[in-house]
């Protein structure tokens, strides 16, 4: 969510309310909820798993609410956040609400490459306290959950299907603390 967004919600005003007029797409049935997007999420009462994606404008007790709510996964895309808004969620207090959170990419209209690898030193740059193995579980068994597929995806279990890759990297911090991508390659 952007402060455009926000607006949006908050307010009923903005950018993508005039975007949307241009188009001649406006519900004008619309009513303005008047809250932000966490608020807004609070009133559906929604048991169902939904993945709230960006997150950069989240308060410590809203990072906690959803830490709380295991059906919410977060899932924060880094570089996308820096690129659109030169701001990026704080994963480090996400993790630390106890959030499950998941790291992603976004799209390609607003990164550079659709690397989970950059996604992931970009979070060690970022957020160096954050131990190197959770970081890992973002990127992977995190994701999985995110998804509703961590039965067959994200971990080494018998059941799971194979897709492991090798990294010529002697250790998971040398891994992510490397500025240039190390090569990858398929081995199951």
């Amino acid at each position: 969510e952007g402060n455009e967004e926000c607006a949006l919600l908050e307010k009923g005003v903005g950018p993508w309310k005039r975007y949307l007029q241009g188009l001649g797409k406006w519900p004008s049935e619309w009513q303005c909820p008047g809250v932000n997007p966490v608020g807004y999420l609070k009133r559906l009462h929604s048991e169902k798993r939904i993945i709230l994606v960006h997150l950069c404008h989240l308060t410590e007790e809203e990072m906690t609410w959803i830490g709380d709510h295991r059906n919410l996964s977060p899932c924060v895309c880094l570089r996308s956040n820096l690129y659109v808004s030169n701001q990026a969620a704080s994963l480090d207090r996400l993790w630390q609400a106890g959030c499950k959170v998941a790291l992603g990419t976004d799209s390609l209209a607003s990164n550079e490459s659709l690397s989970l690898q950059a996604e992931m030193k970009t979070a060690k740059h970022l957020f160096p306290s954050l131990p190197s193995g959770e970081i890992l579980r973002m990127a992977t068994l995190h994701g999985a959950q995110a998804l509703g597929m961590d039965n067959e995806l994200g971990s080494f279990e018998p059941v799971n299907r194979p897709g492991v890759l090798l990294a010529a990297a002697q250790s998971l911090d040398e891994f992510l603390g490397a500025p240039q991508q190390i090569p990858l390659r398929r081995v199951a």
